[in-house]
Formats: C-alpha cells, structure tokens, sequence
C-alpha cells in the first residue's frame, strides 16, 4: 500500500489528494461560515472566511500543519496536514508565498468519519473494505464540486479513489491511502484536479 506524502499524493496523471493545498498562505473557509481556526492545535483567534500565514501560527513550521474549524453546534473539521516549512511535493509549491491557496472545510452537526469534497465529477470512492461510491451530493464550495460524507469510527482507515469509467481507469489507476478520524469530529479531503 503507498502511503500519502503529509500534505499530497501525486499521481502520474497529474491527480492530487490533498487536505487544502500546500503552502503557508491560505485563504480558509468553511460551510457554515464563523468557524474559529486552529493550526496544530493553536488557536490563531481568527473566524472563517479568513486569510492567515499557517507558518506564522504553527508550533512548529517543520511538522505537518493541520488545520481545524470548530463552531458551537457542529463537530471539528480537520484538514489534512500542509506541508512542513521548506518541503514541497507538487505543483502547489510554485504558488507558496504568492497566492492564499484555498481550504475549505464543511462542518457537520454530528458524528464522526471523512467528509471528501471532489472538483470535477467521475470519481467513485471506497473505505475500508467496503462498497464503491460516487459522491454526488451538492458541495457548498461551488457547482463543479460533489461531496461525500462518510460515517466512520475514530482510528485508522484506508481510503481509496478511482475514476468511475473503466477506460478511464486505465489511465490514472487508483490510489490508496491511510488516513486516521480523528475522535472529535471529521477529516476533510478533497480530490482536485491539477490546471
């Protein structure tokens, strides 16, 4: 099984599986808005929508940078982890330092599990061993988006990601990965497609 870089996979077909991007701007948003923002636990004392230097909030710029929303009434949201300072993977890189590269986390009332935001359709998505699925529920963030929510037990999962044609599959395969729900809510990841 490949294991996910902290912050993005790449995949050969230029497919990332990222938690909000990578970099140290980042523009962070969430549905419903007013969420206060964590990074690594730290509480940067700003509400969503907000722009904020995760460098500048980190404990500790050289470990992965997670990013949380918590709002009275819903259960926290997790990014998955930003890169560490100085360490890229991906074409995200290029704009660090230049442009607030968008986060946006969908806050749920209850429950805990993996909340997947997707751009652009014909994916299908499996945790653990179970059923193929493709989102297609509405995502706050914009038409071209579909999401999933998935109800899962705190731990470790694995998750993985296909194109749901099968001709099409041949071309990017499929991706693997563990991820850990954390106890307190949902892990948010979004599937996007390189320009």
């Amino acid at each position: 099984m490949r294991q996910a870089i902290l912050t993005a996979a790449t995949l050969a077909a230029a497919v990332a599986f990222t938690g909000c991007g990578t970099g140290s701007q980042i523009s962070v948003t969430s549905s419903p808005p007013g969420a206060r923002i964590y990074v690594q636990g730290v509480d940067t004392r700003k509400v969503t929508p907000a722009r904020l230097d995760l460098e500048r909030y980190a404990r500790d710029a050289d470990q992965p940078m997670p990013i949380m929303v918590k709002l009275d009434g819903h259960v926290s949201t997790r990014s998955w982890p930003y890169s560490p300072r100085h360490q890229c993977a991906n074409w995200f890189c290029e704009h660090k330092h230049r442009h607030y590269l968008p986060c946006r986390l969908h806050l749920q009332e209850s429950g805990t599990g993996i909340r997947i935001d997707i751009f652009q359709g014909g994916w299908e998505v499996r945790l653990d061993d179970g059923a193929w699925i493709v989102p297609s529920d509405p995502s706050p963030f914009g038409d071209a988006h579909s999401s999933l929510t998935l109800e899962a037990s705190p731990g470790v999962h694995r998750v993985r990601y296909r194109k749901h044609d099968l001709e099409v599959r041949h071309r990017y395969g499929q991706s693997d990965y563990e991820v850990t729900v954390p106890a307190d809510g949902y892990l948010q990841l979004n599937l996007l497609r390189h320009p």
